[in-house]
């Protein structure tokens, strides 16, 4: 199971995601919620580094990628990183066993 951990400031935005793990619906290559958990989350990675050009505290290795944004979050920000949960959310909705999202 991949387990994602999504923390929330004060205001309500989200300002560091994590996860870790993986899936287990197929194996290594065929696995669709494997793709779909990292395309969101490589996207949304490169939507805050490239496209916003915002400092980010990024820790990635085989199954794990943290994200911790240490700028203040900007409503174009904010978008992404919203955007980036509804498409977990819907994932989780359509593979329950297989992704976790624990919202803090």
């Amino acid at each position: 199971m991949i387990s994602m951990e999504i923390k929330r400031d004060k205001r309500g935005r989200i300002v560091f995601f994590r996860a870790k793990g993986h899936s287990g619906y197929k194996k290594k290559g065929e696995d669709i919620v494997c793709a779909g958990v990292s395309a969101i989350l490589q996207t949304t990675l490169l939507g805050l580094s490239k496209h916003l050009n915002m400092r980010l505290d990024v820790i990635k290795e085989e199954g794990y990628l943290e994200v911790k944004i240490l700028d203040e979050p900007l409503s174009t920000a904010s978008s992404i990183l919203e955007a980036m949960l509804l498409g977990l959310l819907e994932i989780k909705d359509k593979y329950p066993k297989y992704l976790e999202i624990i919202q803090i």
